[in-house]
């Protein structure tokens, strides 16, 4: 199972092993569904704040998923690219399924 966000033109999917590090981390995709795309933004953008405080290889040893479908690295990296588009992205509203 994976997250699918549709922020205007652009989609994005990241897996769904990762959705206790979302959750600590107050970027759980599925609460950014009918949001504001510049709320959404904020939110990633205060959270990637939050986790540049914490070094990346104990964030990885709590929280890449066992089976190697999800790490932290990469869940940065799909939240840049989500933040990115809500930057960019017309319409207003974000879509997950």
């Amino acid at each position: 199972m994976s997250y699918d966000l549709h922020v205007g033109k652009d989609w994005h999917n990241y897996t769904y092993n990762m959705w206790k590090f979302f959750q600590d981390f107050n970027v759980y995709p599925p609460d950014w569904d009918g949001k504001l795309r510049t709320e959404v933004a904020d939110q990633i953008d205060d959270a990637l704040e939050l986790i540049r405080l914490h070094n990346i290889d104990t964030l990885g040893e709590k929280y890449d998923a066992p089976n190697g479908w999800g790490s932290v690295q990469g869940a940065i990296k799909f939240l840049e690219a989500v933040r990115d588009s809500c930057r960019w992205q017309a319409p207003e509203i974000v879509r997950v399924s």
